[in-house]
């Protein structure tokens, strides 16, 4: 796939050269502040996590990195480089509003998502064949011909990581990526932002509200309500004395998540 280059890092886990910093970010809404002078890094090749009770300021961090919205404080970007360049960003929003009787096809949707004003002015066969691989790199090249107004809640967020993959970000976001999805369909989508993490050594920062399936898949978690209340492997946050204060709601952590300390191969 042309201009699809990997993160350029040889390390072969995480790297605490190449990061993310959130320094004393706060943002604001008429005033009142959504997020309130909150502080932490995340590496490349690592998945982090950000949980929090609905209201907490998660979605505008991931605004504050995407530049849509004002904050305070600073958020900056090192490399081996050494030259601070912004990073290509991958996005994976948390709603799209699809239209049922849409005529657009999935290679259509992702042509329009790389800037082609209508798919059909003629696309080169080469860029339709990269559109069908980045499918195929999100056990999706199926669904290349369906129209998008067919797709499952989970295909079609298949298909919208596809869209952000060109090209091959350093740092990858998503919003509540498997909201609309089914127990089976979340876990194959955990499965696979996973094997692009290693494949393509990439960041990724997500946002969930399903605490108990991304605990076997990532590397850091946050406890986001305006302010972090815990940080750490998943894990310790979960057994944060903080984590049923800020969690309203989750009365207890499933047994089975303390108990099976080496989920994936991964020791917790």
């Amino acid at each position: 796939m042309e201009n699809n280059s990997s993160h350029k890092c040889s390390a072969k886990g995480s790297c605490d050269n190449c990061c993310t910093y959130i320094d004393a970010v706060s943002v604001s809404y008429n005033g009142v502040k959504a997020v309130d002078n909150i502080n932490f890094r995340f590496s490349c090749g690592e998945l982090t996590a950000i949980i929090g009770p609905n209201g907490g300021g998660k979605s505008s961090i991931l605004k504050a990195i995407l530049g849509e919205i004002e904050f305070e404080g600073n958020i900056g970007f090192c490399s081996t480089s050494g030259n601070g360049e912004r990073p290509r960003i991958g996005y994976v929003p948390q709603n799209v509003s699809i239209q049922a009787d849409s005529p657009i096809n999935v290679i259509d949707l992702m042509l329009i998502s790389q800037g082609y004003i209508s798919a059909w002015i003629y696309p080169s066969k080469r860029k339709r064949r990269e559109m069908q691989d980045l499918l195929d790199v999100v056990s999706a090249g199926n669904l290349a011909h369906r129209r998008i107004g067919e797709l499952s809640g989970g295909e079609l967020q298949r298909v919208l990581l596809a869209c952000s993959l060109n090209p091959i970000p350093d740092l990858l976001l998503l919003d509540e990526p498997v909201s609309n999805v089914d127990i089976k369909g979340m876990e194959s989508f955990y499965e696979i932002i996973c094997n692009l993490r290693k494949k393509f050594h990439i960041s990724i920062l997500l946002v969930t509200h399903n605490i108990g399936a991304i605990v076997a898949h990532a590397d850091n978690m946050i406890l986001l309500n305006k302010k972090i209340y815990a940080m750490g492997t998943p894990i310790e946050v979960l057994k944060h004395q903080e984590f049923k204060k800020q969690m309203d709601g989750i009365s207890s952590i499933p047994s089975k998540i303390i108990k099976d300390t080496h989920i994936h191969g991964r020791e917790l």
